[in-house]
């Protein structure tokens, strides 16, 4: 392309209004103008020597300093442009970048209204600031002459700020020009990759849609162009759909909403659909569909599992999370304080309220039954997974029953905030083993009378029998053989009467529990090393029979495995009564054990649980290595 040449003398303000006139045609013909052919225009309509373009740094630019009222949000200058220097002719002298970097930084010009004043940088040359429609700074036009410029009223020197004004506009078009292709590619870029369909329809019909919502409709992306979007709905729900999309497009933060979607093989996907008006575009309307087949039917087969589901399923959610490194105490007592039922299923409310699932939303510190202190400290102490954790209960309607609860709490950015758990109704397995347990305890005593009333009977008619026989015998030698019989039938009878005293104590029948427990420490007490010691209230006792027995032999059986296994030098037994109930308590100072370690099934821990549950009582185990060991075993008031 050719250039006009410059001319060493200053032209008439027609023939500026002339060459002003073409360069604006040249700016105005697109964006495809050489901005050297505008400098080059400016050289021969000025006379000037030489003309220049420096274009600021970077192309969003603040207009702050020319008294722009807020920073530009947008760019004003297109990229290419930004901080370059073009000058006319070619081969002429750049500007200095050391004033024009002093210049972009601090224009000493600024726009009042729609007029640029021009001031002289030296002589023979000027410099004026690029300003766009709104004023955005985005550079300088300088000009360099042979003289200085002439500020008459026919000068065409007067006709720069026009010019200025004129390249600024055709600046600020190509910017948003360029941002909108930018934005518009981005667009593409992010839709194309977005997981849910989107399609964009006029007057209803499908004019893009994305490569996710060729998948959901299972179609050719030609087969969905020109379709009406109507066509894969089910006809009983177009009224409500187009009802709901006016909405959403009415509203300034729409909801999506759910329907059905016919795929083009015919089969049916259930979607959420949102619709929002497509920018730039009269009448057009983007819509996203988000695939929730799958979600939707895993929520209705969990929640038919739930409903059918023969063992109980509940939730607690808590108003006010806990952070973890609590310690379990403090930890139950948040959940029993901030607790609410947030759900369970109709086998959980027959276990507890008798079929009424009204119980949602009440707080854990106001229900009766399972969901106490107990419980959500065992569950912290268990690292919040607790497994068969066996508990004695009443339901609404008063009936005791026996549930099996495993439990796991819910954790959220460090922090408890909810507890999911279940139960199995184990009152018959219980009932069973307490029927056992009655039997036991029923040989048991009949072996002791059997001890009693007849072995103990003929030790004692042996050694009567001996004693006579050694005051009649004449030879020595043949008493003292009979008085020996007589000492080992004596102690015979002592010990079957201990083996019957343990068996069926006297005390305990007689005396009370707490007679019998007595009895029992004093008779430890005597025969072993440990020192065994006992107290009571002078308040607490059991009156049922059958509940009485079973907290002895507890005490029986925690007494004799701290003897076998814990090697103690104290064991306490304390018999009491706290606002729970009646409790007792076997404490020993031995070695310990570990309650989360896995080990052997124990008998001896069994048969205290199955006793417990016998008497309808609550048992609590607390041991760690090396402090001993504590059995607490408490019956409701």
């Amino acid at each position: 392309m050719s250039y006009p040449h410059t001319s060493p003398l200053p032209a008439s303000v027609f023939e500026a209004e002339r060459v002003l006139a073409d360069v604006s045609r040249l700016l105005v013909s697109g964006g495809g103008a050489d901005l050297h052919q505008v400098l080059a225009l400016l050289c021969e309509a000025l006379g000037a020597r030489s003309a220049h373009f420096a274009f600021a740094p970077e192309p969003f630019i603040s207009s702050a300093a020319l008294g722009s009222p807020t920073d530009a949000a947008h760019p004003s200058l297109p990229a290419a442009l930004a901080g370059q220097v073009l000058v006319w002719p070619p081969g002429s002298p750049s500007p200095t970048a050391s004033s024009h970097a002093v210049r972009l930084e601090r224009p000493e010009t600024r726009a009042a209204g729609r007029v640029a004043h021009a001031s002289t940088a030296g002589t023979g040359s000027l410099t004026l600031p690029l300003l766009t429609e709104d004023d955005r700074f985005v550079g300088y036009m300088g000009v360099e002459t042979d003289r200085a410029p002439d500020d008459g009223p026919d000068s065409p020197w007067r006709l720069l700020p026009v010019l200025g004004d004129i390249i600024g506009a055709h600046l600020s078009r190509l910017a948003a020009e360029e941002g909108r292709m930018q934005s518009q590619s981005r667009w593409q870029s992010l839709v194309d990759h977005h997981p849910d369909a989107i399609v964009i329809t006029a007057d209803g019909q499908i004019s893009y849609a994305n490569p996710a919502a060729t998948r959901l409709f299972g179609a050719h992306p030609d087969a969905l162009q020109g379709a009406a979007l109507s066509a894969f709905l089910l006809a009983s729900d177009e009224d409500a759909i187009e009802l709901q999309k006016r909405l959403q497009l009415a509203s300034p933060s729409p909801r999506p909403f759910k329907h059905t979607l016919i795929r083009f093989d015919g089969s049916e996907r259930i979607v959420e659909s949102l619709s929002v008006p497509f920018p730039g575009v009269v009448d057009a309307v983007q819509t996203v569909l988000r695939d929730v087949t799958e979600r939707i039917e895993s929520a209705e087969r969990y929640r038919t599992f739930v409903e059918t589901i023969s063992g109980g399923i509940w939730r607690i959610d808590l108003g006010t999370p806990i952070p973890r490194g609590n310690t379990p105490a403090q930890e139950a007592h948040h959940v029993v304080a901030h607790g609410v039922l947030a759900e369970l299923n109709p086998a959980m409310a027959q276990m507890i309220w008798d079929g009424s699932e009204g119980m949602l939303g009440t707080r854990v510190e106001d229900l009766d039954s399972l969901f106490d202190y107990p419980l959500f400290r065992a569950l912290a102490e268990s690292g919040h997974r607790l497994h068969n954790y066996e508990v004695a209960v009443r339901s609404a309607s008063g009936k005791r029953q026996f549930l099996s609860v495993n439990a796991v709490g819910r954790f959220e950015r460090d922090a408890l905030v909810g507890v999911w758990g279940s139960c199995t109704e184990i009152t018959e397995r219980v009932a069973m083993e307490s029927g056992m347990v009655d039997a036991l305890e029923e040989q048991q005593e009949r072996i002791g009378r059997d001890l009693h009333d007849s072995v103990g009977q003929l030790l004692t008619g042996a050694r009567m029998l001996s004693e006579n026989l050694a005051e009649r015998v004449q030879n020595e030698e043949n008493a003292t053989i009979a008085r020996r019989i007589a000492a080992y039938t004596a102690e015979a009878i002592d010990r079957v009467r201990a083996i019957c005293r343990g068996l069926v104590p006297p005390q305990l029948y007689q005396e009370g529990v707490a007679a019998a427990l007595a009895e029992l420490v004093t008779h430890v007490d005597a025969l072993n090393l440990t020192r065994c010691i006992f107290e009571h209230d002078g308040r607490a006792d059991l009156r049922e029979a059958d509940v009485a027995l079973q907290f002895y032999r507890i005490a029986q059986e925690a007494i004799s495995n701290a003897l076998k296994h814990a090697h103690p030098a104290t064991v306490q037994v304390s018999f009491y009564q706290d606002d729970t109930g009646v409790v007792m308590e076997i404490r020993d100072d031995g070695v310990g054990f570990e309650l989360d370690q896995p080990r052997p099934r124990s008998i001896g821990l069994f048969s205290l649980r199955r006793r417990a549950h016998s008497a309808g009582a609550i048992l609590t185990i607390e041991s760690q290595p090396g402090h001993g060991t504590a059995v607490r075993v408490s019956q409701p008031l």
